[in-house]
């Protein structure tokens, strides 16, 4: 029952942190654009033939101009995934593995309480003292055997939760990192055999 209501506490606790995230991180950066917004290229004030230009001239398109790249904030993605399993991945686009994420810890999670509710029930048989020695005996050791279980899942949940933070940060980072000014792609050439070869494209 104590361990339900930490879980309780615990989820409150997650959604207020995942509700002020969200808020924060909507509003617009005081020198960018709004999280997960379009990085547009700058361009000067269109200018006429004698130099004169004035504000409420029309821009002027740049065929040149570097097209607009969405981008991913990594410090939001990383708030998101430690506030709730898979939420990170699910801001970065990346549906599939945000179910894996959701499904990974949500079975870590439910194989501790599991464990625990079951070592609790073990602990009950240990210290009713009507029963003989060896029940009572069996019963602790049951109980020491589910304790361990229970707190090997609990420190495989905090690995895993670890990674997917990690994950999270840096797929932000790598955001549609193909489309931006400079761009890293791994291409297959099929007159060479299977080897494989990085190109870099530098769009200035």
């Amino acid at each position: 029952m104590r361990f339900q209501r930490i879980g309780i506490c615990a989820t409150v606790f997650f959604l207020i942190i995942a509700a002020g995230a969200q808020i924060a991180l909507s509003r617009p950066l005081a020198d960018g654009p709004a999280v997960g917004g379009f990085l547009l290229a700058q361009q000067g004030s269109a200018e006429d033939s004698t130099g004169a230009g004035t504000a409420q001239d029309p821009p002027v398109a740049d065929s040149s101009a570097v097209p607009p790249v969405r981008t991913k904030n990594p410090t939001g993605a990383l708030l998101r995934s430690l506030a709730l399993p898979g939420w990170g991945q699910l801001y970065n686009e990346q549906y599939i593995k945000s179910a894996l994420v959701l499904a990974a810890e949500g079975l870590l999670v439910a194989g501790a309480v599991v464990e625990h509710q079951r070592a609790e029930d073990d602990h009950a048989v240990y210290q009713d003292l009507l029963q003989s020695d060896a029940v009572r005996e069996a019963a602790w050791r049951r109980y020491s055997r589910r304790i361990d279980k229970r707190n090997a899942y609990l420190w495989y949940y905090a690995g895993f939760k670890f990674l997917s933070i990690i994950d999270a940060y840096v797929d932000a980072h790598l955001y549609r990192f193909d489309e931006g000014p400079f761009a890293v792609q791994l291409r297959a050439e099929p007159e060479t055999g299977l080897r494989m070869a990085i190109v870099v494209r530098c769009d200035l």
